[in-house]
This record gives C-alpha cells, sequence and structure tokens, in this order.
C-alpha cells in the first residue's frame, strides 16, 4: 500500500473503532518475516501506522475512551514490536524515536490518561527498554530527576514519581544510575557518595508529601529506594559506595527526614499515614531511636509545658512522636503495659496505660487522638483489653464526645468502630474458654460490663441539655453498637460487614430499651439536621420489616408522640419540626409495614398512614388556594409534604393504592399554582398577597418563606414520585412537564436551585422515551429551551434564573455525548449574535443566557468529562465577549472566563491569590490556543482604555500567570504584560507587575532587577510599573528555595548559598545607585514605591536562609566594600515636620516608617547616635500623620530582631515613645496599636541581660489604664485589662515598686475580670479581654493567692466560667490558667494544660480543696447547683408550668452558650456540696429541705396527672434541668442526714416521697435519665438505712451481751 492509499484511508485522526480494530488485529501491521527484498516497504508501512496511533495519542483534546483506545493500540504495537527478535523492529521503536515520544508522551499527558492506561504503557516502555534499548539507564533517569526536583507541575511530578517506582521495581534503574544522573543535575552533588546522594533524593521526595496528594506516591519511591539500598547494604558491595562505618550510622532516612521538617514543608498527619509505616517497619532499632529522639521520655512526665523559647520545638516533636506512635501501634511495633514506666521488649516498644491514660485529657486534639488510638486499637485483634485500658476509657471518654471540631469527632468515631470490632473479636475467643478457664470467664465478665457501662453513658450523653457535639456523637456511637450485631433484633442486612463475618458476640444486650427509644423520638425534634436524620436511621433499625415484636412495642406510643409533634409544627411552621414529623411519620409507616393488614385504628396499615397525609395535605391546599394569606401562620405545608417523601422513600412502598398517583400529581400542581405568584414575582422578596382586614399582619418574610419551603418540598417530593418504579410513563411525563415549567418560570434563587435537582431526576427516568413523533424527550425538552432563549424571556437575574439548570439536566440524561456537543454549537451560535444597539439596555439577553448556560455546563462536575474537548471553543468565546459594547454580555463572558479558568486550573470557585505559590500549570500543549487567546485581550486592553477593553486584562493576567509558556514565546509574553505596566490604572500596573514577576524564570531574576533600575521611565506611570515589577521580582527571589536546597550542610551547600546571598546584595548596592529614584524624584507615590523595594531586598538580605548560609552577620552595613546603605529616618522626620515637602501624600510616610522600622532592626548607629535617637521622628510622625505611626509600631512587631544587649536598648528607646504616646493627647487607632506593640514586648523571651527592657515595661503599661473610662473604645478597654495584668503579675513578682494603691489595682483588677467573664452591665470588658488577662498571670498565682483570697476565689470561679464559655480560644486561654494555677498552688501537680472539660473538673477539685470550710464558697456551690430555691420567688410547681409555654416563633432564638450543659453543672456542683456539707449554713439547708420537699410533691402531682412520654412535658431542657435540681438537692440532704445534720423535714418522708415519685414516674413514662438518677439515689438512701440498722443492731447486741457476760 503506497502513501496515497494510506493517506485517502485515513484522513484526520484515528477515531475510535478504528484504534479498536488495530488492537485487536495489531500482528496483521507488524511484518512476521522480514527478509531483505520486502523489508522497506514493511517498515514503511509499519512506521506509518505507528506514527498515526501516536498521533491519534498524543492529542490532548481526545475524549476518554478515544484515549484509552489510542494508548491501548499505541502499548499493543510497541509490545508487538518488541516481543519480535528483529533488529529492523527494534529500530523502529528505538532508532526511530518512538521509545523515546511516547515515555514523554507519558510524563506530559499521563494525568489526562485514566489509571489503567497509563500504568499499562508504563508496563510497555519499561518491558521494550529492557528488551532492545542499547542507550545508557541514565537516559530514562535524567526527565525523572528532573521533573521531581523542580515545581513546576505537580502532575507531570507525579508521573515521574510513578516512572521512578516502576522502573527502580522492575530493575530497569539502579540507585547507581539515579546517583549518576544527580550528578549531572545537581553541581553540589558532583562529587558526593551513594549514601549522601540518595540522603539529597529522600529530603526532595520527602518535601512532596502532603502536596496535591502525592503522599502515596512518594511511598512508594521512597519504600522501593529504601529497599534497593538496604540489599546494597547487606550485599557489602565496595562499588555502592556503603562502607561499614556509614552502615553504623543512624538510617539514611532520619537525615532527610529532620531536615524537611525543620523547614515546615511537610504535614505530619500525611508523613504518618504515608511515610512512617515504609519507614518503621524495616528495623524495631531505628524506630526506638526514632521515638528517643522526639522525646519518648516525657510521656512519664506529669507536665506538658515547655519554656516558651522551646515550645515551638516541643509542639513539632510532640506531634512527631504521636504519630510515630500511632503508626508503631498499628505495624505492631507498639503495645500497651500495665507497667509504671516504658519498656523495650524484643518485638515491641511497650508503654504503660497510666501515660496512655493522661494522653486521653490533654487540651491538644493530636495527642488525644493518639491516645485513644494507642487504647483501642491492636496489631493483634484478639488480644484482651487489660481492665486499666476500661477505667481510663470510662474516666475520659465523655471528653472525645464533646469536642466541637467535626473532622477530630469522624476520627473518634472510626476509633470506635474498631473499638467494637475488636471487643468482638476478643469476646469471641474469651467466650470460647470461659467454659474452662475461669480467669477468661472474668475477662469475659469485664468486657461485657464495660459494654454495658457504654450503653448507659451513651444513653445520659443523648439528655436535652447536651450540646449538638454530644448528641452527634453519641448516636453515631449507638449507630455503631446496634450495626454491630450486639443486638440480635437487629437484622443482618442492617449489620456491618465486620459484624456479618464468622466472628459473632458470645453474649446478647439489648440496646433500644423504651427509655432509650423515648429519647431517640425526642431527638427527632431536634434543631440540627444529622441529629434527627442519626435518631431516625437508629429507631428504622429497630422497625424493619419482619420485626414485629419491636414494631408492635413501639406504635403504642407513637400515635401519641405524632399528634404532639403534629401541634408544636402547626404552632411555629418551623421547618425542624416539620422534618421531625416526616421522620415519625416514616417510622410509623415503617412498623405498620409488620402489622397485619386486618388491624384496626387510625395507624393500623401502610395505607392508612398514606392516605392519612394525603387528606391532610389535601386540606391544607384549598385553604391555601382561598386564602394564602392565612397560610403561613395556621397551615404550614412543608412538613406534610416532607412526610409523604420519607414515606414514599422507602423501597417497600407501593404507589398502586387506587387513585393515589394522580391524587399525588394533582397535589402537586396545586402546591405549585399556590406559591407561583410569589417565586416567580421579579422581587420574590417584595412581594404580599392580598391580606384579609380580619386577619393579622403578615410580612413578606413569612410569605416567601412559607412559599419557598413549600416549594422545595414539593419538588423533592416530584422527585422521589419520579423515580418511583410502579409510577407509569404518564404520570412521570406529567410531573416532568410540571417541573420544566417551574425552572422556566421561577425567579427565587433558592427555588430554581432546589428543583435543578429534581429536574436532573426527571430527565434521567425519561432518557430514551419518544414522544407522538418520533422524537424523543430530551430532544423535545432541549427545543423548547432554545426557543425560550430565542423569545427574548425577560429574566432580571444575571444568572439567568433556571435556564442553565434546563440545559445541564437534559445534558446530564444524554448518554450519547451528540446533545452535549449540539449544546456547545447552538449556544455558541446564539452568544455570537451581534447585540441590538437599541435592545441593549434591556433586561434581557439571549446572549447573556447563552454564556450563562456554557458557564454552568463547565462548572458541572457530572458533565466534566463529556465538557473537556469544548474548553478552547469556550474559552475563545469568553474572550470575544469580554470586548462586547454590551456591559451584560461583558460580564457574562467574564464569568465564563473565570469558570473556564476554574476548570483549567482543577479549583471549584475559589481563585488563588496572586502571591500564591502554585506548583500547577496549565499546558501549552493541550491547549495550544490558549496564549494566542490572553495575548490578544492583553493587546486589545492595551489599544484602548474604554472599559470594554480594560475587563478583559485581569482575567487574562490570572491566566497568564498559571500558563506553562514555551521559551519560543516567553518574550513576547514578556512584552505584552511590560507594556501594561505603564498603564494609568494603578490596578491594571499592580496586576502586571505581579504577572511580569511571575513569567521571569529563576535564574534571570537578579538581572532583571538591575535592567529594571538601569531603565530610565517615559513617565511616573511607566515608572511606578517598573518598580512595582522589581519588587515582586524581589519576593519571588526571595520565595525561592524549596525542593531543590541540599539538606546538608555541606562547603558546597555553603558556597552556594552565600553566592546567593551575594547576588541579594548586589541588588542593593544596584539599588543604591538607583537612589535617584527617590532624592531627585517629585512623585509620592514613585518615591514610595522605591523606599518598599528597598525594604524588601533589605529583609530579604537578612533572611535566615543566608546568614545561616555564611556562619556570620551579612548585613549590608557590616561590608566595608559596599556602598553606605540608604537612612531613611532623616526623610521620615522631615516629612512629619514639613508635611508640604512631600505634597502630604500618607503613602509615602507609611513606606518610610516601614522602613525606618527595619532600620531599628539592622542597628543603624546613626539612629541613636543622639540623646533622642528614635524619639523625634516618632514623636512628630505620631502628631502628623498617626496612620503612618501606627503602621510603624505594626512592622516593628514582624522584624526579626537579634538578641543582644543593643536590641534592648533600641527596645527601651521604642518603650519611652509608647508612654508619651499614651500619656499623650493622641488618636485613638495610634493609641490602640501601641497597646498592641507592649503586648508583643510583652511576649518575647526576655532574659536576664534584658532586665532593664522588663522594667521599662512596665510602667508604660500602667500608664495605659489612667483614662481608660474616657475613651469610648472597646479594643482600646480590653487591650488595657491586657496591660493591667502585666502590671500585676509584675508587682506580685516583686519587681514593681509601685505606688501604695498597687493592692487596690490587683482587687479592681480582678473585678473587672469578673464582670467581664459575667457579662454585667456596667462591664468595660469583653469575656474574651478577660481570658486573655488572666492568661497572662504566669508564675505568681501562688502570691496572688495570699495576698488576696477572697478576691482570688472570685478569679477561680470566673476561670471556671471561662471553661465553659461558648468560644473555644476563651476556653482554651482559661485552660491553660487553670493548668498554671493548679501547679503554682499545689507544687505536687505538674504544670498540664488539660483539655477545657477536664481542667474545669480539676479546677473544681482544687477550689474544693482549697476552701473546704468557706461559706461564701459553699454559698456560691448552692446557687449554682439548685438556682434559686427560695420559695416566695416561684415554687418548683409554678416553675413547671411556665416550661409548659409553647413558643410559637418561626425562627427560635439560640442560646447565648450552646457549649455550656445545665445538667451536668447541677451535678458537678450537687457534689461539690456532699464533700463539704459542714460549711453550709442551717438557714440554707432548712429552705433547700422545704424547697425539695415541694419539688418532689410537685413532680409526682405532674407524673400522676399528665401522661408524659416522647416530647411530653420532662423533654423540654427547662423542666429537665429543674427535675434533676431537685432530685440531687434530695441527694444533698440525705448526705447531710447521714453526715449528722438536722433537717426540718424528716428523713424518711423524703425517702417516703423519692420512693412514690419513682413509682410515678415509672407509670407516667417520665424521662428514663430521671427515672436512673431517682433509682440510684433511692438505692444509696436504701443501703444507708440498711448500714444505719445494722449499727443500732450492733449497739443494742452489745448492750445485751454486757448484760448477760457471765461472772467468773
Amino acid at each position: 500500500m503506497d502513501d496515497k492509499q494510506y493517506d485517502d484511508e485515513y484522513r484526520g485522526l484515528l477515531n475510535e473503532d478504528q484504534l479498536k480494530h488495530l488492537s485487536r488485529h495489531i500482528k496483521t501491521v507488524i511484518p512476521q518475516n522480514i527478509d531483505l527484498d520486502q523489508a522497506n516497504g514493511s517498515i514503511k508501512e509499519l512506521h506509518f501506522t505507528l506514527e498515526r496511533i501516536f498521533e491519534a495519542a498524543s492529542n490532548s483534546s481526545l475524549k476518554a475512551t478515544h484515549r484509552v483506545a489510542a494508548w491501548n493500540a499505541l502499548c499493543a504495537l510497541i509490545d508487538q514490536c518488541a516481543n519480535l527478535d528483529y533488529d529492523i523492529l527494534n529500530n523502529v521503536v528505538f532508532v526511530e524515536r518512538i521509545w523515546d515520544r511516547a515515555f514523554k508522551l507519558y510524563l506530559e499527558q499521563g494525568h489526562l490518561a485514566r489509571p489503567k492506561s497509563s500504568k499499562q504503557l508504563l508496563t510497555t516502555l519499561s518491558t521494550a527498554f529492557k528488551k532492545g534499548s542499547s542507550r545508557p539507564e541514565v537516559y530514562v533517569a535524567k526527565p525523572l530527576i528532573t521533573g521531581i526536583t523542580c515545581q513546576e507541575d505537580h502532575r507531570r511530578t507525579k508521573a515521574c514519581l510513578q516512572a521512578l517506582s516502576h522502573l527502580l521495581l522492575k530493575e530497569v534503574l539502579s540507585l547507581e544510575d539515579v546517583r549518576n544522573c544527580i550528578r549531572e543535575h545537581c553541581a553540589d552533588a558532583a562529587n558526593s557518595s551513594l549514601w549522601s546522594t540518595l540522603q539529597y533524593l529522600l529530603a526532595v521526595l520527602l518535601a512532596w508529601v502532603g502536596k496535591a496528594d502525592l503522599g502515596s506516591v512518594v511511598a512508594q519511591v521512597v519504600t522501593v529506594i529504601l529497599d534497593r539500598q538496604e540489599s546494597l547494604q547487606n550485599s557489602h558491595d565496595p562499588q555502592c559506595g556503603i562502607t561499614a562505618s556509614v552502615a553504623r550510622r543512624a538510617p539514611i532516612w532520619v537525615e532527610p527526614l529532620t531536615t524537611v521538617l525543620g523547614e515546615e514543608r511537610i504535614i505530619v498527619e500525611d508523613l504518618r499515614i504515608h511515610i512512617f509505616p515504609a519507614l518503621f517497619k524495616r528495623s524495631l532499632a531505628d524506630y526506638v531511636s526514632f521515638l528517643e529522639a522526639k522525646g519518648l521520655h516525657r510521656l512519664t512526665r506529669t507536665s506538658s509545658t515547655a519554656d516558651s523559647h522551646i515550645q515551638d520545638d516541643t509542639e513539632l516533636n510532640d506531634g512527631l512522636l504521636y504519630a510515630a506512635l500511632q503508626a508503631g501501634k498499628e505495624l505492631g511495633l507498639v503495645s500497651e503495659t500495665t507497667a509504671p514506666d516504658v519498656s523495650i521488649s524484643s518485638t515491641s516498644v511497650q508503654l504503660p496505660v497510666r501515660c496512655i491514660g493522661r494522653m486521653l485529657r490533654q487540651s491538644s486534639r493530636n495527642t488525644r487522638l493518639t491516645g485513644l488510638s494507642l487504647l483501642t486499637t491492636s496489631h493483634a485483634a484478639t488480644r484482651p483489653f487489660p481492665p486499666e485500658t476500661f477505667r481510663m476509657l470510662r474516666r475520659y471518654l465523655y471528653i472525645f464526645f464533646g469536642d466541637t471540631d467535626a473532622n477530630f469527632r469522624s476520627e473518634v468515631f472510626s476509633l470506635m468502630q474498631k473499638l467494637m470490632d475488636r471487643l468482638r473479636a476478643v469476646t469471641a475467643v474469651l467466650g470460647r474458654q470461659a467454659n474452662t478457664n475461669e480467669a477468661a470467664a472474668q475477662t469475659l465478665h469485664n468486657h461485657r460490663s464495660f459494654l454495658e457501662w457504654l450503653l448507659q453513658f451513651l444513653s445520659w450523653e443523648v439528655r436535652p441539655t447536651a450540646s449538638y457535639q454530644r448528641h452527634i456523637s453519641a448516636l453515631k456511637t449507638l449507630s455503631v453498637l446496634a450495626r454491630s450485631g450486639l443486638d440480635q433484633v437487629v437484622p443482618s442486612q442492617y449489620l456491618s460487614k465486620a459484624a456479618v463475618a464468622e466472628t459473632k458476640w458470645p453474649f446478647q444486650i439489648s440496646i433500644m430499651t423504651p427509655g432509650l427509644r423515648r429519647l431517640l423520638l425526642d431527638l427527632l425534634m431536634d434543631p440540627f439536621d444529622d441529629v434527627r436524620q442519626m435518631s431516625a436511621a437508629i429507631l428504622f433499625l429497630y422497625s424493619a420489616p419482619g420485626n414485629v415484636r419491636e414494631s408492635q412495642h413501639g406504635r403504642k406510643g407513637l400515635g401519641d408522640v405524632i399528634d404532639r409533634a403534629e401541634n408544636r409544627m402547626l404552632a411555629t411552621g418551623r421547618a425542624d419540626q416539620a422534618d421531625g414529623v416526616a421522620h415519625m411519620y416514616a417510622l410509623l409507616f415503617r412498623e405498620s409495614q409488620s402489622v397485619s393488614r386486618s388491624s384496626t385504628g387510625p395507624h393500623s396499615t401502610e395505607q392508612s398512614v398514606l392516605l392519612r397525609l394525603v387528606e391532610s395535605l389535601a386540606r391544607i391546599l384549598n385553604t391555601v388556594e382561598s386564602s394564602l394569606a392565612t397560610a403561613p401562620d395556621k397551615y404550614p405545608m412543608h412538613g406534610l409534604l416532607t412526610s409523604l417523601r420519607y414515606v414514599l422513600t422507602q423501597s417497600q412502598c407501593s404507589l398502586e393504592f387506587g387513585s393515589l398517583p394522580h391524587r399525588l400529581v394533582d397535589h402537586l400542581h396545586a402546591v405549585w399554582e399556590a406559591v407561583k405568584p410569589v417565586l416567580c414575582n421579579d422581587a420574590p422578596e417584595g412581594y404580599l398577597p392580598e391580606n384579609p382586614e380580619d386577619m393579622p399582619e403578615m410580612s413578606t418574610k413569612d410569605t416567601l418563606s412559607y412559599s419557598w419551603r413549600a416549594l422545595k418540598e414539593s419538588s423533592m417530593l416530584l422527585g422521589t414520585i419520579v423515580a418511583h418504579e410502579s409510577l407509569n410513563y404518564d404520570s412521570v411525563l406529567a410531573l416532568s412537564n410540571l417541573c420544566f415549567t417551574q425552572l422556566a418560570e421561577l425567579r427565587h434563587r433558592g427555588a430554581f436551585s432546589t428543583v435543578a435537582q429534581t429536574w436532573i431526576t426527571c430527565c434521567v427516568r425519561c432518557r430514551g422515551v419518544k414522544g407522538n413523533d418520533g422524537q424523543t424527550v430530551l430532544q423535545s425538552w432541549y427545543d423548547d429551551v432554545l426557543q425560550i432563549l430565542n423569545r427574548r424571556v425577560t429574566i432580571n437575574t444575571r444568572r439567568s434564573a433556571g435556564i442553565p439548570s434546563l440545559i445541564c439536566g437534559l445534558l446530564i440524561a444524554d448518554q450519547t455525548g451528540h446533545l452535549v456537543a449540539k449544546a456547545f454549537e447552538d449556544l455558541a451560535i446564539i452568544a455570537r449574535q451581534p447585540v441590538d444597539s437599541s435592545k441593549m439596555s434591556q433586561s434581557s439577553l439571549p446572549q447573556v443566557h447563552a454564556l450563562n448556560c456554557m458557564k454552568d455546563m463547565l462548572k458541572n462536575t457530572r458533565l466534566r468529562e463529556q465538557s473537556e474537548f469544548h474548553v478552547p471553543r469556550s474559552l475563545r468565546l469568553a474572550a470575544d465577549s469580554l470586548r462586547s459594547e454590551a456591559w451584560a454580555v461583558r460580564n457574562c463572558g467574564l464569568m465564563l472566563f473565570r469558570a473556564v479558568i476554574d476548570r483549567l486550573l482543577g479549583t471549584s470557585g475559589s481563585h488563588p491569590d496572586d502571591d500564591a505559590v502554585s506548583s500547577q500549570r496549565i499546558s501549552a500543549q493541550q491547549y495550544p490556543e490558549l496564549l494566542n487567546i490572553v495575548l490578544d485581550l492583553l493587546t486589545a486592553s492595551d489599544a484602548t482604555s474604554t472599559s470594554r477593553g480594560i475587563e478583559g486584562v485581569f482575567p487574562a493576567l490570572q491566566l497568564l500567570q498559571r500558563s506553562a509558556i514555551s521559551k519560543g514565546r516567553l518574550d513576547e509574553a514578556k512584552r505584552a504584560v511590560w507594556k501594561l505596566t505603564s498603564s494609568p490604572s494603578w490596578h491594571i500596573r499592580d496586576k502586571a507587575a505581579r504577572t511580569y514577576a511571575a513569567v521571569v524564570c529563576n535564574n534571570g531574576i537578579a538581572t532583571g532587577v538591575k535592567t529594571i533600575l538601569a531603565t530610565e521611565g517615559t513617565g511616573q506611570n511607566a515608572l511606578h510599573g517598573s518598580l512595582l515589577c522589581a519588587r515582586y521580582l524581589v519576593a519571588k527571589l526571595g520565595s525561592m528555595g524549596g525542593v531543590n536546597s541540599r539538606p546538608d550542610r555541606s562547603a558546597d551547600s555553603i558556597r552556594r548559598a552565600a553566592s546567593d546571598a551575594e547576588e541579594v546584595f548586589s541588588l542593593l548596592t544596584a539599588m543604591t545607585s538607583a537612589s535617584h529614584f527617590f532624592f531627585h524624584n517629585t512623585c509620592p507615590i514613585t518615591k514610595s514605591a522605591y523606599v518598599d523595594l528597598v525594604t524588601d531586598c533589605r529583609k530579604h538580605a537578612r533572611s535566615s536562609r543566608y546568614q545561616g548560609a555564611q556562619g556570620q552577620d551579612t548585613s549590608p552595613q557590616k561590608d566595608s566594600n559596599r556602598s553606605t546603605p540608604l537612612s531613611f529616618t532623616e526623610e521620615l522626620h522631615l516629612a512629619s515636620i514639613h508635611d508640604q515637602c512631600f505634597g502630604g501624600n500618607a503613602a509615602l510616610r507609611r513606606s518610610l516608617a516601614r522602613a525606618v522600622s527595619y532600620e531599628v532592626d539592622v542597628d543603624l548607629a546613626a539612629l541613636f547616635s543622639e540623646s533622642e535617637g528614635i524619639l523625634s521622628p516618632i514623636r512628630a510622625l505620631a502628631r502628623s500623620d498617626p496612620d503612618a505611626c501606627s503602621y510603624l509600631f505594626l512592622e516593628i512587631q514582624f522584624a526579626e530582631l537579634p538578641e543582644g544587649p543593643k536590641t534592648c536598648s533600641k527596645l527601651v528607646s521604642l518603650i519611652s515613645a509608647a508612654s508619651t504616646i499614651l500619656d499623650g493627647v493622641y488618636e485613638l487607632k495610634l493609641k490602640c496599636e501601641v497597646q498592641r506593640f507592649l503586648l508583643w514586648l510583652a511576649d518575647l523571651p526576655w532574659k536576664e541581660e534584658s532586665s532593664s527592657g522588663l522594667q521599662a515595661l512596665v510602667p508604660a503599661c500602667a500608664c495605659t489604664s489612667r483614662s481608660i473610662g474616657a475613651i469610648a473604645s472597646q479594643t482600646y478597654a480590653d487591650q488595657s485589662l491586657q496591660l493591667q495584668a502585666l502590671v500585676v503579675e509584675a508587682y506580685l513578682a516583686g519587681g514593681l515598686q509601685g505606688p501604695l494603691d498597687m493592692e487596690t489595682r490587683v482587687r479592681d483588677w480582678i473585678t473587672s475580670c469578673s464582670a467581664a467573664v459575667r457579662q454585667e452591665d456596667a462591664a468595660l470588658y469583653t469575656r474574651e479581654a478577660a481570658a486573655m488577662s488572666i492568661s497572662r498571670i504566669k508564675s505568681t498565682w501562688r502570691c496572688l493567692e495570699a495576698r488576696s483570697s477572697p478576691d482570688f476565689r472570685i478569679l477561680c470561679l470566673s476561670i471556671y466560667d471561662l471553661l465553659n464559655d461558648d468560644d473555644e480560644d476563651i476556653r482554651l486561654l482559661a485552660a491553660r490558667s487553670t493548668a498554671r494555677l493548679v501547679a503554682s498552688c499545689d507544687p505536687i501537680e505538674g504544670e498540664e494544660e488539660l483539655e477545657p472539660f477536664e481542667a474545669s473538673q480539676n479546677l473544681l477539685t482544687f477550689m474544693v480543696g482549697r476552701w473546704p470550710a468557706d461559706r461564701d464558697f459553699a454559698k456560691e456551690a448552692l446557687l449554682r447547683a439548685f438556682g434559686t430555691f427560695d420559695p416566695i420567688e416561684m415554687t418548683v410547681a409554678e416553675q413547671l408550668r411556665a416550661t409548659t409555654v409553647v413558643d410559637t416563633a418561626l425562627f427560635a432564638e439560640e442560646k447565648p452558650n450552646l457549649y455550656i450543659d445545665e445538667a451536668r453543672e447541677t451535678k458537678a456542683w450537687s457534689q461539690v456540696l456532699q464533700i463539704q456539707p459542714t460549711t453550709i449554713p442551717q438557714r440554707w439547708i432548712s429552705d433547700l429541705a422545704r424547697w425539695v420537699f415541694n419539688g418532689l410533691n410537685a413532680l409526682a402531682d405532674r407524673a400522676n396527672t399528665e401522661s408524659d412520654g416522647g416530647l411530653g412535658w420532662s423533654t423540654k431542657p427547662e423542666a429537665f434541668v429543674l427535675g434533676l435540681q431537685v432530685l440531687y438537692g434530695t441527694e444533698v440532704l440525705l448526705h447531710l442526714v447521714a453526715r449528722g445534720m438536722r433537717l426540718p423535714v424528716r428523713p424518711s418522708t423524703l425517702n417516703t416521697k423519692l420512693f412514690r415519685l419513682t413509682a410515678a414516674a415509672r407509670y407516667g413514662c417520665v424521662n428514663c435519665l430521671w427515672i436512673q438518677e431517682m433509682e440510684r439515689i433511692a438505692a444509696l438512701a436504701v443501703v444507708r438505712c440498711i448500714a444505719d440498722r445494722k449499727k443500732l443492731l450492733a449497739t443494742v447486741s452489745g448492750a445485751i451481751w454486757k448484760g448477760k457476760r457471765p461472772t467468773a
């Protein structure tokens, strides 16, 4: 076949079918018997086929399936050529560079292909290379090392990592090949040994962990490298470069890991998941040495707080230690032991359970998770838990359930699942051993007892007053228990995967008790959606069809609960309550399926449940149709619609109940007609229906909320009905057409967003259905959408309302892909239509809607693969739209452009900042037209200054920053951007300067900056733009380094860093030579830009990278050979005094202030040659420009201050200036910044030689409170409170000889903090300020306690309240203060930062021990436990009646503090009263006894007269807490009697009342948690009574014995 025949047969790319045909018949293409006469023709034909296949495989715009076919054909052809042992075929693969091109294809487009195709091509290439390549292996390794060591594109890096791992594993490459390649790539490694080279490579690899999800790939490469290295080391090969001395070193990975961690380029969690398992499994000794290096010995200490100057290192080491322990536990290298100390065995590291238990209470989440993981997991799944583990879990598990971090709780749930799985495995083994082994039986009993305790604990955690976090944690753990197979009632199809395996529980425990069921029913009305869903899911497990016993048991009271829930929903109309009612109906329907159809009653069968809901909906619709104005207040329908949806969602439900489908369809149409006037109005927020005169006033908010909720639920119900298999197609089409109408006419954004999801369901259901005309329904709907666009329907929304959703739904349902291509083509035609100038001001243009539709098509994830081919066309269309004369078209074109950028970069609407370092670049090969489009936009903007040309600049520049520009067109792109740097618009100049810095190559930065400084601008705009370019180039130079930097401190590395430093200092010299930009310039803006440039370069020169490299101070002023550095202090002084000399420009003064703040850092001698020093310029600046002075104090806080006496003297001068400003009449903003500066100084690690600085700081802090009352600023007041704490700390430490009123100041400070915590009306400060102020008392708590004991008690109570604050940051500050307080006042306790829950318990224990006989503390405990128990104010019966008041507000008012748990507080403080009963005055005891006596009567009367049950009167949090207060009050009184105190009420009477209340509570089905507490208190009373009787009997017996004793 000649060339012409080939051209005629294959015109264009090979299509998918042709490629598949070639793959199946590849042997027909390969010449099997080659003789010299036919060789040329056969090889030519083969070569041509290869070219055609490669042309298709390398096309970056192919669809996924087309690319799979092309890569399969390419692999098949290369495999066949490699398998045949012909040199001439080998030449086709290697000499003709097919292998090279295919390898390059893998590296550049591997991310575009499917993983299976990429792996197949890599396998093919490695096999072919081993069989027939004569090239050196370093030729293959070079592009891989280059791709790994550069940060250009993480997608290419991933391909390089995968290829390196595969080639090393298949022994195509060796470590020596990799070493030789690194020698060529990195000059520093030219003479390095294999050991050093591999350490360099490991550091480079580890730096990629956590970036772009490369952790698992890096772990594979590291594993292969370490395997190969160990093989070489064990072989003792002298050529490998690993000598005996090297082999005795620490593991090869230790130094690279330490270096990468020191540079903070890695996330510890990623190390734990991916890297640590690959490192630690090799050697226990290496693992132990790593643990010891990271502080394994610290686990046995009680103190967890390090000194301030080593706190950061300690936190890092702790994080690594805990991550390593978790990884070791998973590998079986760590086990727990009951021994007191850490020990090392031959197989594992043994940690004491006591040490692990301390981890469970730490404030660090990472520490707590590590402790829980170490306790619950084990490499041996059947290893029994020691009793100490259960004791620790009982003690600290409550801490984990109350945590506010969702990710943390997710990890806890995962560990709870592992705990259940391990408990099942352990008990299964123990159950087989229990009959013959008494110890195994006891251990089995311990495990069962823990499970029973866990169920009781979980029941308590779902109490009404508990927080959302405790509710959801307990519910998810209950779900884990229920699905674990522990309860046989749960059907097997709902059990977890591990529960249905062969391992079974040896016993059964009933989980769903009546009390727990009632608590879960209460939670169905919880405000949080996931709490309701989780409660319903657990209840559904025990109401499965076929579970007749549980269903009959549960249905008894469910009808009453539904009636109560419906009454609440009708009274309020809240969405959460409507959803709760829906869950109850679904539960009732599910339970009805297990009951005989012959049963009678309103809730007997599933059909009756459905009919009841439908009839209720019909009644409400009749009311709504007659008067929409009355509906929101009395007739909410969304609850019924949701109920119907939940019922119909169940798989067993059928729509074949007579006319039910037709009635539902009619009702859905009626709902739409009712809400249509509101939601289809152009301004739905302001629409109000006609309100009858006899109806109450109704707001537009009520009407809109009612209509939106009704449509939302009706639309979701519509989707459920359409998806139902039993619905006929006529009804499906009717409902789908209704959904189409809704999307076409709706104008409310929330409404059409909801309907859009239903529309997708309708389209998928109608896929393949044809109408009467033979056309598919999808095509008919598509034509209707185009008609809507062409009719210019008025849509007053810039996002085209529901039209884009209509298009997307149709395209998602179309499986052929033809409709997608047609839609892009049709919409592009509409978008490119010229805009009629006479209609340009109209509110709706077809071009706008077409662009919006294309934007949504590109952003839709379900259309991602199908729309990939159309991205370049969309980019061109967006660029053309930016030049339109109509603003609406340009605006939508801009949104389409941003959607394309998101698509190209893989982002989702959140555009990265210009300064953000991103390794991802857009491939010019994949999108060849990209650069042309961008340059066209930049050229158009340069040619015109109108908004029509400028609007395309910003997205074009942003896209250019992320583009991989070829070297051939780099200069063209730089020239286009450079022109924009002289734009009259400051914003464009700044954006262009950032882009220019992004496109300049790394090795040309210094040259570029020098060239810019040597270039004279043609105007101030051009000069300003060029200086901005230079500044951003310097910033880019400062961010360089990264993975290319060597991990070691070798001489080569130091020389290279010194070379870099020399380059920076040469830039400083160039800037000094260009000082005419400042001194011979009249424009303050360009002068400001020059000053900022010099300042940035100076700061960059002082970076630790260069300082550490040269081992000495390389500041520019230290080098006498360089020119004298510029000083701007005098210029700032002149700008402050002679404001007119600088045009009054604030920007220049701000830049000068920033420069001076740096000069304070570098210690220019001229600043302090006079006695005034820096004070004079600062005072002058504070008067003339407070903003610039504020900026000066702000910038000083970011300076890297060197340690030493010079720094201290400078700070003393600054403190003096700060005191002057605080005492003087200056702007409030400046004073606030000065306060922040003083607080920053206070946080510095002052040393002994800097004591003068600290002494100067305290008086400055003291003067801040003198005028606090006259300044109306919350910030100033809050910071003043913190500064007062510094004064108090200094005074108590003896470092301040203050005035005589210092004792008064201390009391005033405590009073202020206490008032702020209680949020009194007269409080000047916030709770956060009080927490931060208290946290600044560090080491003087004992002195504070000794000098002011009553005030100290008030302060402790304030800290306790802060531990229950709603803000987590405040709680953590209070926990830190608690640790210092307890450790300072009790030296036995270590300073240990506990989790706030545990810290509050610790503080409470401390207060009880500190004031055991203090009446004021006892009174505080009484008030906190029982509130006001004065019967004169309100009796318990009156309080109970107050809790029954129904809240009818549509939107519930949230509690001010969602964290505090009133029930927990009542229990805790009542226990305090039991510890110290003798301090309570008799009068208070009498009042409490009468209050408790009346409370017991009131609760018993209520239980006897009013049935409770689900959603009953004891469900409300207020009533629940009141009942607990009465019960705990009873417990306290009985305890007082046991301690010998007399009560005005007989103890037997209290016991009788308690027993009667318990019986009434059981009969009235009150809250089971009350009943548990009643039974516990009653049991204690019985035990005490029996003990008293035994004591009395013993006394009587003794007396009788004495009377009958025989005589001698």
